[in-house]
């Protein structure tokens, strides 16, 4: 199936080399013609694990370019996975959403295309981009559509450092439009994941016991709700367990015993763990560390302890490890040196 993805950044890469892992044709659309061309290069514009592996092994299948017309034309699926930050007033930001509809709509293919909402996107943003793409289509073709066009909602669930494995193996695959074909399109599109058919790359191994992957279908808006409330309640589990360490602190209990006999009963699921464990970097050891490793002149300024409990003022990696199934892979001082290089090609571009 052939596949556009608008978006180059961790959601639509991310998208993009897993889609043309298990078989498809994509195109990667990006206006950045720097990192469109570093793409083409093998180059990745973060680091996520595995990428640089999967993006060799895809090469014949996924190429990127920064032209619209290059991409939306021939596509049978077209994934719109652009960012949507927050506004100064909480909202967020739809303009590269409602740009790349607009392009999609400018340049739409002769047959039946499915436009899919990647990114994370307010409840009632399916119906305005397909709005968007129609008028797009309209202004520039001086007619209708005519039944070539479906609009769906496919949320991401994906946790950085493990976006590949995760997309690879869901927990399950979200699907939401008002058009019957678009969901047989999508069905289509994923059937090599649903079905666990395809080839595990040999860095990133199915798990034992794998089966086939729920596929969920429902509408624009309950699809688009399901990503919210996903997002709400996972904060909601750290929020609670957070409150619950420090009552935990109070009263002498091990909050990683806790945790755990919380998180035993089905009806709650697994919770994260302790949320302070010893061995973690304090603040002015990192401060000390970043100083040391870019020559910075600035000062370290102390300031007087807050109220509150200043045992939580520290960088803790523990609710990632825990939450996410992440687990650092280099020592905090590599970890350093990589990022700080990597910003500086970043600003040297």
């Amino acid at each position: 199936m052939k596949v556009a993805v608008i978006g180059a950044g961790y959601v639509g890469l991310t998208t993009a080399l897993s889609l043309a892992y298990v078989g498809h044709e994509v195109v990667g659309v990006d206006l950045d013609t720097d990192k469109v061309a570093r793409l083409n290069r093998g180059e990745l514009p973060f680091y996520e694990p595995h990428a640089k592996e999967m993006l060799a092994l895809v090469r014949e299948r996924l190429r990127f370019t920064a032209r619209y017309e290059e991409a939306i034309p021939q596509a049978e699926v077209i994934f719109i996975a652009v960012g949507t930050p927050s506004l100064p007033d909480g909202a967020s930001d739809l303009s590269q959403v409602r740009s790349a509809a607009q392009a999609i709509g400018r340049h739409l293919g002769e047959g039946f295309t499915v436009v899919v909402n990647k990114s994370t996107v307010p409840v009632g943003s399916g119906n305005y981009v397909e709005a968007l793409v129609r008028r797009a289509f309209q202004q520039a073709h001086r007619g209708e559509p005519d039944g070539r066009l479906a609009v769906a909602s496919n949320p991401e669930f994906l946790r950085e450092g493990q976006a590949l494995y995760d997309s690879l193996y869901p927990d399950r695959i979200v699907v939401g439009a008002e058009d019957r074909r678009a969901i047989e399109v999508l069905r289509e599109l994923y059937e090599p994941i649903l079905e666990q058919s395809f080839t595990p790359p040999p860095f990133l191994p199915r798990p034992e016991r794998m089966g086939a992957v729920p596929f969920l279908t429902t509408d624009l808006a309950s699809a688009e709700l399901i990503k919210y409330g996903a997002n709400a309640f996972l904060a909601l589990k750290i929020s609670f367990i957070n409150e619950l360490a420090r009552l935990a602190e109070k009263v002498g209990a091990d909050i990683r015993e806790v945790a755990r006999g919380i998180g035993l009963d089905h009806r709650i699921g697994t919770l994260p763990g302790e949320p302070r464990e010893p061995g973690e970097l304090r603040v002015l050891e990192l401060a000390q560390l970043v100083k040391e490793l870019t020559g910075s002149p600035s000062p370290i300024t102390f300031l007087p302890l807050p109220e509150d409990d200043p045992k939580q003022r520290r960088p803790d990696i523990t609710l990632a490890r825990r939450l996410l199934g992440w687990e650092p892979r280099v020592p905090v001082r590599e970890g350093l040196k990589r990022t700080i290089a990597y910003f500086r090609e970043v600003v040297a571009h």
